[in-house]
């Protein structure tokens, strides 16, 4: 942990740390505990499910499905990822009927436990768990924006994308 912890101030105040880097970082934190934060976010996400009538039922191929996803959005090695899983995502939420607010709900939510957790779990100085939280919360943005976007753009229906007014 304490390895981890200082290989995170080394890295955040190099002049050319960036987002990747810091999502990265977050990535090495958080990933010995993702059951501990899948828990977290299915407590809060059934809050949400309960207001809209919507359920998820978390079994092992959605954790696992859930880390790998979640793995390629804050490892980015190769920025093409990102493109082939929100096409995927949109789709599989619009044919279960699922409403985008739904979905950004939920990334939000997963946001939210993980920068608890970065604030709560590790001993950080203040301006670098700022930036990782700038970090997180710039590319949930960039991941939900690319999402919706596949959901609300007419594509060939020969294909198997998603047509505008399903998502």
């Amino acid at each position: 942990m304490a390895q981890a912890r200082q290989a995170i101030i080394e890295r955040m105040f190099r002049p050319d740390a960036d987002c990747e880097d810091a999502m990265a970082l977050i990535w090495r934190l958080i990933e010995p505990h993702f059951d501990v934060l899948v828990e977290r976010f299915l407590a809060h996400e059934a809050m949400v499910e309960l207001s809209g009538g919507v359920a998820i039922l978390p079994d092992e191929r959605f954790r696992v499905r859930l880390h790998d996803h979640l793995r390629r959005v804050f490892v980015r090695r190769d920025p093409a990822v990102r493109f082939t899983d929100s096409p995927r995502i949109a789709v599989s939420h619009a044919a279960a009927g699922l409403p985008p607010s739904l979905y950004v709900a939920s990334y939000y939510i997963f946001v939210t436990v993980v920068a608890d957790e970065l604030a709560n779990g590790f001993r950080l100085p203040p301006d670098v768990l700022m930036r990782l939280r700038r970090a997180l919360m710039r590319a949930a943005a960039e991941d939900v924006a690319t999402t919706l976007a596949h959901g609300e753009t007419p594509l060939d229906p020969g294909r198997g994308h998603l047509h505008a007014g399903t998502a």
